[in-house]
């Protein structure tokens, strides 16, 4: 079994002059944390519809609605993304605008 996230947004990280995202939610469902505990992914390599792969070779479903800073993150990240807004939300593939 997959963990998956819960509340989740996308934060912006910079290494060798390339941009990555991580993400940044509460975790269910792993046997190194607490179902609950705030954890920071490393960069996301692969991206599946709402299922994700990090550098370091974990695997999350991104479940349930983002935390309202995904909206934020959008909005100030991705200006090419309409109207980035809970309405257009899609749970399906939340990421299909990174190009990964």
């Amino acid at each position: 079994m997959e963990c998956c996230l819960k509340d989740w947004t996308i934060r912006t990280k910079f290494f060798n002059n390339t941009v990555e995202y991580c993400v940044v939610g509460n975790i269910f469902g792993s046997k190194k944390f607490l179902d609950g505990s705030q954890i920071t992914t490393s960069p996301i390599i692969k991206i599946n519809g709402n299922k994700i792969r990090t550098r370091s070779g974990s695997s999350y479903l991104l479940s349930g609605p983002p935390h309202p800073d995904f909206f934020e993150f959008l909005i100030h990240n991705h200006p090419t993304v309409p109207e980035p807004n809970q309405k257009l939300y899609n749970a399906q593939h939340p990421l299909h605008f990174l190009n990964i």
